[in-house]
């Protein structure tokens, strides 16, 4: 197995931060590269960053704060969601992180991926559940998930 190095342009949850020189494995570096978080260690790669470097660290800065901003938005926050139910509690369906997002974006206004759900799979009953969700590398939002039975009254 091959391996490459190459420097961040993005900071990565267990392998670096930007500007940082990494080795990875040959497949692993190709992905990095081609999705534009990494570029290949040459004389030539290591002056371009040393060029870019402030503005890559501004787009990281910026992002950065959005998350944080998003994270202050809906921290703690509730979504409720009706959804039908057998007398057990056991959904017709599922609930996923598709719902889920759906739903942020009628509340709050906000676009978050599939991918950055932390603990969540298909729901597939009643229940309160906290979801997390990273809203960048160890930025990590909480919200309070209530399923209710649209069929039955609650007093």
């Amino acid at each position: 197995m091959g391996l490459l190095k190459v420097i961040l342009l993005k900071n990565m949850n267990r392998i670096g931060s930007i500007g940082d020189t990494v080795q990875v494995r040959r497949g692993y570096a190709n992905y990095l590269i081609r999705i534009g978080y990494a570029i290949r260690e040459t004389l030539e790669n290591i002056e371009f960053f040393k060029e870019k470097k402030a503005l890559i660290e501004k787009t990281e800065n910026e992002a950065r704060a959005l998350a944080h901003s998003i994270k202050d938005e809906i921290n703690e926050k509730v979504i409720e969601m009706n959804v039908h139910a057998d007398d057990n509690g056991n959904l017709y369906g599922s609930v996923t992180s598709k719902d889920i997002i759906e739903k942020c974006k009628e509340l709050f206004n906000i676009d978050i991926k599939t991918g950055k759900f932390l603990n969540i799979n298909r729901i597939k009953h009643i229940g309160d559940f906290k979801i997390q969700i990273e809203l960048y590398i160890g930025i990590i939002a909480e919200i309070y998930l209530f399923l209710r039975n649209a069929d039955k009254k609650y007093y």
